[in-house]
C-alpha cells in the first residue's frame, strides 16, 4: 500500500493530521540521520528499464535518487506540501525505545541509522533511467492520495506521541534544574575559596 513514511511510528498516517493541527512531531535523537526516497513511480521506470536486459540478470540494485536528505528535513518537506509548520522534538533512541513506541521497529531497524546508497550500478546499466519526481512533488501525489482514500487518521484517537513529547519536556526541565543546582553548588564553592 502507499503510504507516507515518517521517522517514528504511526504507520496509521495520523502525523500527517497531527501537522494540519498544529501538534508537534518527534524524532529520533536529534533527526539528522540520512536518508534517501524515491517515488514509486520512479522505482516502477527503473524496474521496466532492467526487464529483458541481459545484463542486468541477476543483478541486485539500489532503488535510490542521488544525495540525501536527513529526517528533519524530509519532515519540513512535508509541512511545507501539508502548508502548516509545527516543533520537531528531538527524542534519544533509548527513550523510544523505553516508551514502546508504536511502530518502532523501522525506525530500530533502519530510520535511527544513517542510509545512504548509491545508484550508480543502476544507472550505469539502464543509462536512460532518470528519476523525475523530486520528493516534495512525491509527498503531494501520496497525500493526496491518501485523503482521497480516507487512510489519515485522526491523531485526537492517537495520543502515544503527545505521552512522548510530555515525558521528554519533563527529562529535559528535570535535567536543567539538576544541572542549575550543580553549578549553583560549584560558584559557592569556588566563592568559600576566595
Amino acid at each position: 500500500k502507499l503510504g507516507l513514511l515518517r521517522q517514528v511510528g504511526s504507520q496509521d498516517f495520523s502525523w500527517i493530521d497531527r501537522i494540519r493541527k498544529g501538534k508537534p512531531i518527534i524524532v529520533c535523537g536529534d533527526g539528522k540521520a540520512m536518508h534517501q526516497f524515491m517515488h514509486v513511480d520512479d522505482a516502477a521506470l527503473a524496474f521496466a528499464g532492467i526487464i529483458n536486459r541481459k545484463k542486468c540478470i541477476g543483478e541486485t540494485y539500489n532503488l535510490v535518487n542521488d544525495g540525501f536528505i536527513t529526517w528533519s528535513e524530509y519532515h519540513k518537506i512535508a509541512m511545507k506540501v501539508i502548508g502548516r509548520e509545527v516543533n520537531i522534538v528531538g527524542v534519544p533512541y533509548e527513550n523510544l525505545e523505553k516508551l514502546r513506541v508504536p511502530g518502532f521497529d523501522l525506525c530500530r531497524e533502519i530510520f535511527s541509522h544513517h542510509s545512504y546508497c548509491t545508484a550508480k550500478k543502476l544507472l550505469n546499466d539502464v543509462p536512460e533511467f532518470k528519476p523525475k519526481i523530486s520528493i516534495e512533488e512525491g509527498m503531494n501525489k501520496v497525500i493526496e492520495d491518501l485523503d482521497k482514500k480516507k487512510r489519515i487518521v485522526d491523531s485526537d484517537n492517537e495520543n502515544w506521541e503527545d505521552i512522548v513529547i510530555k515525558k521528554q519536556s519533563s527529562l529535559k526541565r528535570n535535567f536543567y534544574f539538576k544541572l542549575m543546582k550543580k553549578i549553583s553548588k560549584i560558584k559557592k564553592k569556588i566563592k568559600g575559596k576566595k
